[in-house]
């Protein structure tokens, strides 16, 4: 598959995702879980943009500012919350962690096919971010199932050269 063909599909893989997690915001009533989903769309979104600089041969730059990422979480807390199963939660999560892993894979395998060593760097990065969402969503779906709870959110802190710092709880 030529990588403009993988390109693209990769994209829209990335809206869908970004409408996964907004739409899984709406429907829990934990804050802390709220606030994984948008940062989890943020990502999402992030990635798309990237794809596409990438696609038109730019040099990628940030999708948003913080302003607009400020009012896409207030517009995102203003909507009603609407009442899902727990158990509906669980498959969500499930299937958004198989889509992680989808992803994950084929970044991976993009990176090894790519002789451009930019577009090798992008496609890596991307992977290592989808591999940090699917590690996020296991871990949501151990404690879901462990203590019916959802986990506090603390985002990953990335450093070049390093493994991923997760900041301290409390």
């Amino acid at each position: 598959m030529k990588t403009k063909n993988v390109t693209q599909l990769a994209m829209e893989s990335e809206l869908a995702a970004l409408e996964r997690y907004l739409r899984l915001a709406n429907e829990v009533r934990d804050m802390g879980a709220k606030d994984m989903f948008i940062h989890l769309a943020k990502d999402e979104l992030t990635h798309f943009h990237t794809l596409r600089q990438m696609q038109e041969g730019k040099k990628a730059s940030p999708p948003l500012d913080v302003e607009t990422w400020d009012r896409l979480i207030d517009k995102v807390a203003q909507i009603g919350v609407t009442k899902v199963s727990a158990k509906k939660q669980r498959d969500a999560l499930t299937l958004a962690l198989e889509e992680e892993e989808k992803a994950h894979q084929i970044y991976t395998q993009e990176a090894e096919r790519s002789d451009d060593e930019s577009q090798k760097a992008i496609w890596l990065g991307l992977a290592s971010m989808e591999r940090g969402h699917a590690e996020i969503l296991r871990r949501q779906i151990e404690e879901l199932g462990r203590s019916g709870s959802w986990l506090d959110f603390l985002p990953v802190i990335r450093t070049r050269g390093s493994e991923d710092i997760i900041p301290p709880q409390g």
